[in-house]
């Protein structure tokens, strides 16, 4: 049921090529399937965005309305956003991602409530002495009244929230002061149980009471690999659980990369908090701020190579794999990218100053990636899916002009790809004969024409019969010796041949001529032109 819903998907896509035209400034638009309708019996699938997105006039905006169903505000629900200053909201941006997100039949991720970042200072200050921090009664009526005035503005228009965010350490305890966070040291432990979790407790119950029907999250990064991180986590969140503290999901941030962690780990740590249902029949896994580095974390700046880029597509193509297996077990709800596309992405420039990353399934052009390609059919090279989907609205001849030899007469080879039907290539002797063209660089080559002995243009129009050229084969090679066939005809007649081809990719093609015609006295070969169509790689 899959393969075919897949397969449909990419049926419609390939509809679209010829019916929708792809948007200005380079978006590729709906000629490929929207990624909501390729996982919509899996889970939701969307973006974290900011206002400057969602210009109406603005590419990015049109790629989020086609491919996401959900959004996450990257930066405008942060307290620092909304409360610059005690009790002064400014909901302007807030409110932009919200109308949106309506308009655009979208569901909403509140980002995020309680944080030890962007968050002002005044939060944790005592507004008589400001060089004094806040008591704790005065901290958790301002945690109080935060939570309610944002979560009662957009009750039953977000339909989740980030509660907290990042509340642990990397030993996997609750964040105190020496790690940045004030939360702890002063609200403590109130209910004197030995832990130092209140304000996480408090900030559940004051979100349940502000919209009882959001579905509540913690969230974290680090926690994809076995260690006292995750750990860390499935402790606290069984223990607040067994407590009736109104938590409904983990969040997942899953900022990873192409060499690590492993698929393994990512998904027993998605079925660890899973068993937590035990607790709440309906808690729930999301992947909240997916990304997938092409560096380790301190590696220096390298060239972002087609090797690379590969790489990351088969890291993604087993990373979503994963991700339907745990949806179609009722672990995993939603998965949502940390950014639109690689242009707008935070890892730009961190954590390595002037270091660039490409993390998203969309370029700096919004174009589809190999990645994309490959999510959207697994199991199969992005490339051939690519091929398939954009079809000629992206195919180029891409021989023509180009450098080319032959086996015999290499000086009429130019002939063959001139775009001229009034010049040919043509030779005598003893077959087989062959025209080879190197393209520069890895294509996507996706048809291939010839024009035989009766296409001249000098023919009102081309002339089947046993002139043409009779046995011959398009060939490709990656180094320009090694050939394989891409394919084969055996027994033509026709003046012209137009065959599409399932995609394959290399750098070198070639037309293998082995019999000229049909006819035994005649074994002279004439092509008028040789055109192979496709896309680079």
């Amino acid at each position: 049921m899959q393969n075919e819903l897949w397969m449909t998907v990419i049926a419609v896509g390939v509809l679209l090529v010829f019916s929708v035209g792809a948007s200005a400034q380079g978006w590729r638009g709906k000629e490929v399937p929207p990624l909501k309708d390729v996982f919509q019996d899996y889970f939701y699938i969307g973006a974290a965005v900011s206002p400057r997105h969602l210009d109406e006039q603005g590419n990015a905006a049109d790629l989020l309305a086609y491919h996401y169903n959900i959004l996450t505000a990257e930066n405008a629900m942060k307290p620092d956003g909304l409360q610059p200053i005690e009790g002064q909201f400014t909901w302007k941006d807030a409110d932009a991602i919200v109308d949106f997100a309506e308009q655009n039949q979208m569901k909403l991720r509140g980002h995020t409530l309680v944080w030890h970042n962007q968050i002002p200072g005044w939060f944790f200050l005592d507004p008589e002495n400001p060089d004094q921090l806040a008591e704790a009664d005065l901290l958790i009526g301002r945690l109080e009244n935060h939570i309610k005035t944002v979560i009662g503005r957009y009750r039953g228009r977000v339909y989740a929230w980030d509660v907290v965010n990042e509340v642990l350490n990397d030993s996997g305890n609750i964040r105190a002061e020496s790690d940045g966070s004030k939360w702890s040291a002063i609200i403590g432990d109130l209910d004197e149980d030995g832990y130092d979790s209140d304000y996480i407790e408090l900030a559940f119950k004051f979100a349940r009471e502000a919209d009882p029907d959001a579905k509540l999250f913690i969230n974290d990064y680090g926690l994809e690999s076995p260690g006292p991180k995750r750990q860390g986590m499935y402790r606290l969140v069984k223990r607040l659980l067994e407590k009736g503290i109104p938590i409904d999901g983990v969040g997942l941030q899953m900022h990873i990369s192409i060499y690590s962690p492993t698929i393994k780990d990512i998904e027993e740590t998605i079925e660890l908090f899973a068993t937590l249902k035990e607790y709440n029949p309906d808690f729930t896994v999301e992947v909240t701020e997916l990304d997938v580095s092409l560096y380790r974390w301190d590696e220096p700046q390298k060239e972002i190579t087609a090797e690379l880029l590969d790489t990351q597509a088969e890291r993604y193509d087993k990373l979503f794999e994963m991700f339907r297996r745990q949806a179609e077990k009722g672990n995993l709800s939603a998965v949502v990218m940390w950014g639109v596309d690689d242009s707008h992405s935070w890892l730009n420039n961190f954590p390595v100053r002037g270091r660039g990353n490409a993390p998203l399934l969309f370029d700096h052009n919004l174009e589809p990636k190999p990645a994309f390609y490959q999510v959207v059919q697994p199991g199969e090279p992005w490339y051939v899916t690519k091929g398939r989907l954009l079809g000629e609205t992206a195919a180029e001849n891409l021989v023509k002009d180009r450098p080319i030899n032959a086996s015999h007469r290499p000086e009429r080879a130019v002939r063959a790809v001139d775009g001229d039907r009034l010049t040919s290539w043509s030779t005598g002797g003893e077959p087989p004969f062959w025209l080879s063209i190197d393209l520069g660089s890895p294509h996507i080559l996706t048809r291939w024409v010839v024009y035989h002995r009766g296409s001249s243009a000098v023919e009102a129009e081309p002339i089947d019969g046993a002139v043409n050229t009779a046995d011959f084969a398009l060939q490709i090679s990656d180094d320009g010796t090694a050939w394989r066939d891409a394919d084969t005809v055996e027994g033509n007649s026709l003046g012209v041949t137009d065959r599409v081809i399932t995609p394959v990719t290399a750098r070198y093609a070639r037309l293998l001529i082995t019999k000229p015609s049909s006819l035994d006295f005649n074994q002279d070969a004439v092509i008028y032109e040789f055109e192979v169509y496709g896309f680079k790689k």
